[in-house]
């Protein structure tokens, strides 16, 4: 045989075994990138159902915090002044600051469509509803709610506790010919005089749309969120026309076990992963706290397709696939470094996996290093506080505060690096100066090896939870005619003073108690009204006159208390007397004078027995003259024009 045979022949046999060596390199690519993908969804799946089930406990979170908002609401305005003050006695004056408070809770809460105020007998004191954007006072001769279903039940509340009712459907202005119905649910609190309950504070709110204030910020995320009865009936998620059938007899077929009995009997027996069709299904049971030992059940569901699910896997995949034709002419060859690239990949994509299931959370998210560094934030966080990401990499988490707050958060980072995780509420600085309520979880993550990356700081801005609960303190120490504090917020505040200056003698105050002469013919000749003005110009004078530190509130009709801290009596006088003339000089219409008694705290005197000191200084200006500054040291000076 020639040599030009035996080239051929080794030609040949080189290239067979090239051929042979490449189709036994492509196939075990093949292999290796179908296990990739296989392990790929299996992992995307699992971080999908983790989100899923952190998004669902966010979800309960949220429900149950905003009803024991609105709980802690409907509490305050049946223990509130105005209320009592209506029950005591049914005048047109108190009648209308009762009706304010009402029109005042209809604008603070928009998934309140009814307030009314009954008496123990089930019977309307005040009814009003919010209709078509407008409140509407009703009519409550012979209103009552002696049919209501929880009517028997609102009769075993006690003291300080409120009632929480679902079922039944609230007043809609709607047509019937939209199907829409809305579920009611009804905060009921008592309102006792002494130890007996004389009436009952009913607010209404509709379900559906409480659910979709909550909730509201799930729609924009597009992610698809379903609540269920326990007998699988839609309560949230789907056509408005379609929900409520566990309530609606005509809606009764409308429900997952109707729609999806596969996947319900599954649910039924608990199984962890359902798939129909191109859905996964991630689901968990979740109690909405009706009242201490009472709960309705419901079921939470989150749906994600696998069209996206897909997309994830070929998006990790895609590295893997775009090198295939080096790796098949070399993979025997550098099988060694193959392995180590594939083993270091594989680190960085859980690394990856973990990052990307935190940003793409519906919540503010925060990573940082293991310095307590800013590595990443998303977009809902940049939404938020106003900095964009590339503002805040690489600064310290304190870096969003500053005084006390930058202090808490330096010890947030000390717990992390200590326990390894926290939970709590903070305040962080947003980038236009203003402050941000959040309630902030942090969980540390970690590679391949358990080594810690850093930490994951998950966020839920309450700062309008938090403004609502100071707007409800102000309400209930605030007087609603003149705007300054009322007799509950002076009882204790003098109540403090006094015990200050008993544990320090230098927190000295003086007390003077102030009453417009002769205010009664002021109501007779002019009518109430003119009298309501002059109140109001009176707080408007002292508040002029005084000090911020000063505190001055209405005790009673037309009588005003004035706290001032660190003054001596002397002092107190002459700020006093120049309030008195200018009130006397001033140009309202009818005129007016005011008579003031004051009293300087000794420290032996309990609050009451100082009140009723001021009080008989004030009655010694009335007996003497009127329009005067009587101090308690028999000092009397009365000047009159």
């Amino acid at each position: 045989m020639n040599s030009k045979s035996l080239g051929l022949k080794r030609n040949a046999k080189t290239c067979a075994y090239f051929l042979g060596l490449f189709a036994i390199s492509y196939s075990i690519l093949l292999w290796q990138i179908s296990a990739q993908e296989r392990r790929i969804i299996s992992q995307i799946v699992s971080e999908e159902r983790a989100g899923a089930s952190k998004l669902m406990n966010v979800v309960s979170r949220r429900i149950n915090d905003r009803l024991d908002t609105l709980s802690q609401m409907t509490f305050l305005l049946s223990d509130g002044e105005v209320l009592l003050r209506f029950l005591e006695e049914d005048t047109e004056d108190n009648h209308l600051l009762l009706t304010d408070a009402f029109r005042n809770l209809f604008l603070l809460e928009e998934d309140i469509v009814d307030i009314r105020l009954v008496n123990a007998q089930g019977k309307d004191l005040l009814h009003m509803r919010q209709e078509d954007f407008f409140v509407r006072l009703l009519d409550n001769e012979d209103g009552h709610i002696h049919d209501e279903p929880y009517f028997h039940e609102l009769r075993t509340l006690s003291m300080n506790s409120v009632g929480r009712f679902l079922g039944g459907f609230v007043h809609t202005t709607l047509t019937d010919e939209s199907g829409y119905r809305n579920l009611a649910l009804r905060l009921i609190a008592p309102v006792y005089d002494g130890y007996l309950p004389v009436g009952y504070i009913v607010v209404s709110i509709a379900f559906n749309d409480f659910l979709k204030n909550v909730l509201v910020d799930l729609d924009e995320s597009k992610t698809q969120f379903l609540l269920l009865s326990e007998g699988s009936h839609y309560l949230y998620g789907v056509e408005d026309a379609r929900l409520f059938g566990h309530e609606l007899a005509q809606r009764a077929a409308f429900s997952l076990a109707v729609d999806q009995p596969a996947v319900w009997q599954k649910m039924q027996r608990g199984e962890a992963n359902i798939v129909s069709g191109d859905t996964y299904y991630g689901y968990q049971p979740m109690s909405v706290k009706l009242s201490r030992h009472v709960k309705f059940d419901v079921w939470a569901m989150v749906l994600f397709s696998s069209d996206k699910v897909q997309s994830l896997a070929e998006t990790h995949l895609l590295y893997f696939k775009r090198w295939r034709v080096l790796i098949i002419v070399v993979a025997l060859s550098i099988a060694a470094l193959g392995s180590w690239f594939r083993t270091r990949r594989s680190r960085m994509m859980e690394l990856s996996f973990m990052a990307q299931a935190a940003m793409k959370s519906m919540s503010p998210i925060v990573l940082l290093d293991t310095d307590g560094c800013v590595k990443r934030v998303n977009p809902q966080f940049s939404m938020i506080s106003g900095y964009q990401s590339d503002e805040v990499v690489g600064k310290p988490l304190w870096g969003f505060s500053s005084g006390p707050n930058n202090k808490k958060l330096r010890g947030i980072w000390e717990t992390l690096i200590e326990r390894g995780s926290w939970e709590g509420e903070v305040k962080l600085l947003a980038k236009d100066g203003s402050c941000i309520d959040g309630l902030l979880n942090f969980f540390p993550f970690s590679g391949k090896g358990k080594k810690n990356l850093g930490y994951v700081g998950s966020l839920i801005d309450i700062s309008a939870q938090k403004g609502l609960e100071r707007r409800l303190r102000d309400l209930t120490v605030t007087d609603a005619l003149t705007g300054c504090k009322n007799r509950r917020f002076f009882d204790s505040t003098l109540a403090t003073h006094v015990e200050n200056l008993k544990r320090n003698p230098e927190q000295m105050f003086c007390l003077a108690i102030a009453d417009i002469d002769f205010f009664k013919k002021v109501n007779d000749d002019y009518g109430h009204d003119v009298g309501d003005e002059v109140l109001q110009f009176l707080v408007q004078v002292i508040e002029q006159e005084i000090r911020n530190l000063d505190v001055l509130c209405r005790v009673g009709g037309e009588e005003f208390a004035i706290i001032l801290p660190n003054t001596h009596l002397d002092d107190a006088f002459v700020v006093l007397e120049r309030l008195r003339q200018s009130v006397e000089d001033s140009d309202i219409q009818p005129k007016i004078t005011c008579s003031i008694g004051v009293v300087e705290s000794d420290g032996d005197k309990s609050a009451d027995d100082l009140y009723r000191w001021a009080d008989e200084m004030l009655y010694r200006a009335k007996q003497t003259g009127r329009n005067k500054v009587v101090c308690a040291s028999d000092k009397e000076v009365a000047s009159k024009a």
